[in-house]
C-alpha cells in the first residue's frame, strides 16, 4: 500500500490497552483515507505532552484505524479516552516514501536505485544503471553508496569556508568540502574530531596533484620539474609522508624546505657534509666546526673550547687560518629560582625545605646567592630560617634582613644577622597573619670536592597554630664567581 503524508491531520481516540491493533478517532476527516502513514498518540495536558507512542496506521475504515504498536523507538502503553492523536513523519515513513518513488523511476536519462543484486543491468524499462543501496547510510534514506570491497561508512556532511570543522561531533568517515576547493575526512571520531586534508588547499597532495621535483618521476601523473610551478606547502604535521623522490614541501610553521629523498624529508640546503675524526678532538670538551666552501688553500676551522683546563695543539688545527674561541664554563650569568606556591608551617619548630628554593652545586665551585623572601604569621610564633649544602662545604657564610624578634608591625626596627656555616637557625619577627613582611638576604658558598644540593629551610621559632608563610614569587639567584 502507498505510503501517504497528510497536513495536520489530527483528532482524539476512545481508550484502548497497550495490546489492541485497532484504536477509534473521534474524526477520521483529516487523515489519509487509504495507505500506509504514522501517528503519535499522547496526552496534553495544558500544553505538558506526556504518554507518547508512534503507531503505523496501515488500515482505515471510517473511524476505526488498524495500527502496528510501539514504533520508531516507543513502546505500547494504554491510553485513555479524550487522548490526542497525529499524523507524523518519521525515518521509516520517509524512507518508505522515497523507496516508492525509487521503485516507479524509469526514465532513461538518470540512474535508477536498485537492490544490490541488480548492481550493473537494466531497469524494468531497459534503460538507465542499478546502484546499491544501503539503508543505514544517511538516516535509511536508501542513498547510493560504494559496492562491494569498499563497503565502510562514509557521509558528506556539509561544507567550510577553508579549514576543517572546529565545532560539532562527527562520525569516522565523515567529509566536507571547503570554499576554497580542499576536501577533509574525518580520520578519529569526536568533537570535532581528527580532520585529514585529501586534497589541494589544506596542506596533503596525492601523486596526481600538480608539485615541484628536481626531475621527472615515472610514478608522478603531473609533476612539474623545478624551475617552474609550485611547491607543496603545509605545516610540519600536515606534510605527506616520504614515499616519492624529488618532491619538494615548504613548513609554513617552521619556514623550513624539505625535499623527499623517497625514505625521508631532509632540509634543502643543511646537509652538513663535513665531518670530523676523533683525532681532530683534544680534550673531553672541545667542540670542533668546521667552516666548509669552496676556497683555495686551507680550509678554514674553528675550535669551540668549553673548560679552561682544555689545551689545543698544532695538530689540532694548523696554519694560519685556525680560530679558537674558549667558552669559560667556570663562570657565567645568574639564574634565577622562583617559588611557584606558597607554603605553610603549622605548629612546628622543625626546619623543613622552602620548596623550589634551592639549586644543584657543582664540585670546586663558588656560588653567590642573592634571596628575597616575603612572609606572614603570628607574631608570637616568629619565624627561624637556615641555609644547608649537601655536598662538600668549604665555606658558607650567609646573612639577611628582617624585623626583630617580638616584633608587631612592619615599622618595628629591623634585625639584620650574619650566620657562618649551617645547623644554626637564624631568628626574625613577623608582624602577624596577614601582614606580609618583605626579607632580602645574601650568601656565599663555596664547594669543596663534591657537589650537591644547596636549601633555604625554615620554620616556626615558637610552636604556634596560626600558620607561618613563605609566599609564592619568594626567589633566589645565585652565579658562579
Amino acid at each position: 500500500m502507498a505510503e501517504q503524508l497528510a497536513n495536520n491531520a489530527n483528532s482524539t481516540i476512545t481508550a484502548i490497552n497497550s495490546s489492541v491493533t485497532a484504536v477509534t478517532v473521534a474524526s477520521a476527516a483529516s487523515f489519509p483515507a487509504t495507505g500506509t502513514f504514522d501517528a503519535m498518540i499522547y496526552l496534553d495536558t495544558a500544553g505538558v505532552f506526556s504518554n507518547q507512542e508512534i503507531v503505523t496506521v496501515t488500515g482505515v475504515a471510517g473511524a476505526v484505524f488498524t495500527i502496528t504498536r510501539g514504533q520508531g523507538g516507543t513502546t505500547a502503553v494504554s491510553h485513555a479516552t479524550g487522548e490526542k492523536i497525529i499524523a507524523i513523519e518519521t525515518v521509516r515513513a520517509v524512507t518508505a516514501f522515497v523507496d516508492e518513488k525509487i521503485a516507479t523511476h524509469t526514465t532513461a536519462t538518470a540512474p535508477v536505485f536498485g537492490t544490490p543484486s541488480t548492481v550493473g543491468t537494466a531497469n524494468a524499462a531497459g534503460a538507465g544503471t542499478q546502484f546499491a543501496r544501503d539503508t543505514h547510510i544517511h538516516d535509511g534514506l536508501g542513498l547510493p553508496r560504494a559496492l562491494t570491497g569498499a563497503v565502510a561508512a562514509t557521509r558528506y556532511v556539509g561544507g567550510t569556508a577553508s579549514v576543517a570543522p572546529t565545532t560539532g561531533t562527527f562520525a569516522l568517515g565523515d567529509y566536507v568540502i571547503t570554499q576554497s576547493g580542499a576536501i577533509y575526512i574525518c580520520t578519529t571520531a569526536g568533537s570535532p574530531g581528527t580532520w585529514t586534508a585529501v586534497s589541494g588547499g589544506g596542506g596533503g597532495a596525492p601523486t596526481t596533484a600538480p608539485y615541484v621535483t628536481t626531475a621527472a618521476d615515472a610514478g608522478l601523473s603531473a609533476e612539474v620539474v623545478l624551475g617552474t610551478g609550485v611547491i607543496m606547502s603545509g605545516t610540519a604535521a600536515g606534510r605527506p609522508a616520504a614515499s616519492i623522490a624529488g618532491r619538494l614541501y615548504f613548513e609554513t610553521d617552521t619556514n623550513l624546505l624539505k625535499r623527499d629523498t623517497g625514505a625521508a624529508w631532509t632540509e634543502v640546503g643543511n646537509d652538513h657534509a663535513q665531518s670530523h675524526a676523533d683525532a681532530d678532538h683534544s680534550g673531553a670538551n672541545k667542540v670542533d666546526t668546521s667552516i666548509g666552501g669552496s676556497l683555495i688553500g686551507t680550509r678554514p676551522k674553528i675550535n669551540l673550547i668549553n673548560g679552561t683546563g682544555v689545551t689545543m695543539t698544532g695538530a689540532d688545527n694548523a696554519g694560519s687560518n685556525r680560530v679558537d674561541v674558549t667558552v669559560n664554563s667556570s663562570a657565567g650569568g645568574a639564574t634565577f629560582v622562583r617559588k611557584t606556591s606558597t607554603q605553610s608551617v603549622t605548629s612546628s619548630i622543625v626546619l623543613v625545605d622552602c620548596t623550589d628554593l634551592s639549586f644543584t652545586t657543582v664540585a670546586s665551585t663558588n656560588y653567590l646567592i642573592r634571596f628575597c623572601l616575603w612572609c606572614d604569621g603570628d607574631t608570637a610564633g616568629d619565624i627561624n630560617f637556615d641555609w644547608t649544602h649537601t655536598g662538600t662545604t668549604t665555606a658558607l657564610n650567609w646573612g639577611m634582613t628582617g624585623l626583630g624578634i617580638g616584633a608587631t608591625s612592619t615599622t618595628n626596627s629591623p634585625k639584620m644577622n650574619n650566620v657562618s656555616g649551617s645547623g644554626t637557625a637564624s631568628e626574625y619577627g613577623l608582624a602577624g597573619a596577614a601582614t606580609t613582611v618583605y626579607m632580602p638576604g645574601e650568601a656565599f658558598l663555596r664547594v669543596g670536592g663534591s657537589g650537591g644540593t644547596m636549601k633555604l629551610r625554615f620554620a616556626q621559632r615558637v610552636s604556634s597554630a596560626t600558620a607561618t608563610r613563605v609566599f609564592l614569587d619568594s626567589y633566589l639567584t645565585y652565579i658562579v664567581v
